[in-house]
């Protein structure tokens, strides 16, 4: 998903998201975090739009001091998942943060919105689509593993 695609994510926000499978979840949060290229996409009402720029706000706060952090809905997973996808980031001074598998409307948007502009931010210092590919090759890297795994 890039920043073309404009899905409404409104919906999304009320559905459940605690997957009892740890690589669909993870490739849920893929999407999400994606999707979250598009600025205020989907909010309709006042308090909505003002929890997403609560959130991008408070990113741009982060950016400003250095910091660009990606933050994830989802429950922990296996350990070493983990760990390729915060390493796989950390090389580029991307933080790779779980926010837990529960999230509510507002903890939804703000988030939404943090995620925008640290998608933005991340666009500007390291390209358009960096991200989107960076992420699909930590997947891959990933499948290849538990592939490996499953052989031995």
């Amino acid at each position: 998903m890039g920043a073309g695609l404009r899905p409404s994510w409104r919906n999304a926000c009320t559905m459940d998201l605690r997957v009892r499978s740890h690589h669909l979840f993870a490739m849920a949060a893929l999407l999400l975090v994606s999707a979250c290229a598009t600025h205020r996409s989907g909010y309709e009402t006042a308090q909505e739009i003002g929890w997403y720029e609560q959130g991008y706000a408070e990113a741009q706060a982060d950016i400003a001091q250095g910091r660009l952090q990606i933050r994830v809905p989802s429950s922990p997973p296996v350990p070493w998942v983990y760990q390729h996808r915060v390493e796989a980031l950390a090389e580029f001074g991307i933080d790779w943060v779980l926010t837990g598998d529960v999230l509510e409307i507002e903890s939804y948007t703000r988030q939404h919105g943090y995620n925008a502009a640290i998608w933005e931010q991340i666009a500007k210092q390291f390209g358009e689509g960096f991200l989107d590919a960076k992420l699909a090759q930590i997947e891959q890297e990933i499948a290849l593993k538990r592939a490996n795994q499953r052989v031995q």
